[in-house]
């Protein structure tokens, strides 16, 4: 607690101080001023060994094809309250899993203008929590999404 009552008197010092400071008329000294600059990016010189480095892209051809993996996981909580009493609270979480294969049809100027897109699998698992009270939750139930094991064909 003195620890406390210390730090409360050195602030309340502290906090007088500048506001005394500021009725004076006194403004920011000098030093602090100049010791503010603008926020700039200033590119490093090049390496005198003259090494460069450059990434590119290769143009798009007909019959590429890229395998593709993503995974989406959302938590959700919600509470249900009715005149400041908490009811029901729930902890949902959403996970959405595919694995597809996009494959180049067309390309005019090496930018691919069409593409077959086939859904090896496209799953979405839905677990729902009863929050605090563990009698409440269900077990995770993993649904097929509608585009699994179909293919498209996509244009611009």
């Amino acid at each position: 607690m003195h620890i406390q009552l210390q730090r409360s008197f050195i602030t309340t010092v502290f906090v007088t101080m500048c506001i005394a400071s500021i009725a004076a008329g006194d403004g920011p000294s000098p030093v602090a001023k100049s010791a503010i600059k603008p926020a700039t990016f200033d590119r490093p010189a090049p390496r005198a060994d003259g090494q460069r480095v450059a990434f590119g892209q290769l143009e798009a051809r007909v019959g590429d094809k890229v395998e593709q993996e993503f995974a989406l996981e959302l938590h959700l909580t919600t509470a249900v309250r009715q005149a400041n009493q908490l009811i029901e609270k729930n902890n949902t979480t959403v996970r959405n899993d595919q694995r597809r294969i996009v494959e180049t049809t067309a390309v005019d100027a090496g930018r691919t203008m069409a593409v077959k897109v086939q859904y090896l699998e496209a799953t979405k698992q839905i677990t729902v929590g009863g929050g605090a009270d563990p009698a409440t939750a269900r077990e995770p139930s993993s649904l097929p999404q509608p585009v699994q094991g179909k293919s498209y064909l996509c244009q611009r």
